[in-house]
């Protein structure tokens, strides 16, 4: 793998998972280091997420993924608790309203591409440029579902990745599934089933990765262990 990349684990949180599982086997695999996504824990579960997190081997978050309630003492904590170096947020009404929230930290905020048909229509430079968007956060399954279902703003992505700094990018799976009789349709998925799911990654162009590959899976992390010794054959 280039020497200029790191790929993370990541710890997610959607609703109704079980997050202290996922804490209890940071301690079982000695981790030290990761990506957070924070998306599916209310404001008043975070405080018991953060405090078994500190009883954890975890000692260095580049990269977290907000909530869209995350506050400018969280933001804090985790640059001083845990180097974080990069948020990244939706880019929808709450990930644009998180943006306004935090405008001591709004440098550090990356926009996430969007996959759903509607928020991609609104994603363009021009609105970018209204939020004063520091950078791009590509997840680059949304690129990978994009270039499949809308070949003209796939172009405007590429063009926007030319123009925005890239430093984080977000690694989910991309799974075909049937959306009408036998039309097949690439979508992004966060719980894997084969390591084949990445190799769309192969044919995504160079301009899209940044230095942090953030995994975001709800996999275990005995099997995103799999899934990063297999994204560093890929990404190399």
């Amino acid at each position: 793998m280039t020497t200029n990349r790191t790929i993370l684990f990541g710890l997610t949180t959607k609703q109704g998972a079980n997050w202290r599982e996922k804490v209890a086997e940071l301690s079982e695999l000695k981790i030290t280091e990761l990506a957070l996504f924070l998306g599916g824990l209310k404001a008043s579960e975070r405080s018991d997420f953060f405090k078994a997190l500190e009883a954890s081997p975890v000692t260095s978050i580049p990269c977290v993924h907000l909530s869209d309630d995350f506050t400018p003492a969280e933001a804090d904590y985790c640059i001083s608790k845990y180097k974080t170096k990069f948020f990244t947020c939706h880019a929808d009404a709450a990930g644009y309203a998180v943006l306004d929230k935090l405008p001591k930290h709004h440098s550090l905020i990356y926009l996430e591409n969007p996959e759903d048909p509607k928020l991609l229509s609104n994603f363009s430079l021009a609105t970018l440029s209204t939020h004063q968007v520091t950078g791009l956060c590509i997840d680059l399954s949304h690129a990978a579902s994009t270039e499949k279902t809308n070949k003209t703003k796939y172009k405007e992505l590429l063009a926007m990745a030319g123009k925005l700094p890239i430093t984080v990018n977000h690694i989910s799976g991309v799974r075909s599934h049937t959306i009408w009789k036998f039309i097949q349709r690439a979508k992004s998925h966060h719980e894997i089933v084969s390591l084949t799911e990445f190799d769309y990654l192969k044919s995504l162009p160079k301009e899209f990765f940044g230095k942090y590959l953030c995994i975001e899976l709800d996999n275990t992390f005995l099997e995103q262990h799999e899934v990063k010794q297999y994204l560093e054959l890929i990404i190399e």
